[in-house]
């Protein structure tokens, strides 16, 4: 896959079906209601930076439910 680690993150939400607010995303982790996109997806020295603000695991639950690996 090419592009930088945050425009894969972004495009497997796209696809995925997660709304997009501007600076936040839907979280698309199992059993996590998002109605007000909590997922914050930014830039980190070593690659993507996801961070729930309602506290799912990035490693656990947001990356595999979108089919991503760290």
């Amino acid at each position: 896959m090419t592009g930088s680690a945050v425009e894969r993150v972004r495009a497997a939400l796209m696809a995925h079906g997660s709304r997009n607010t501007g600076k936040t995303w839907q979280c698309p982790a199992d059993g996590h209601d998002d109605r007000d996109p909590s997922l914050s997806v930014d830039q980190g020295a070593e690659g993507a930076v996801l961070r729930c603000h309602a506290g799912c695991g990035t490693l656990t639950e947001i990356l595999p439910d979108l089919g991503l690996a760290a």
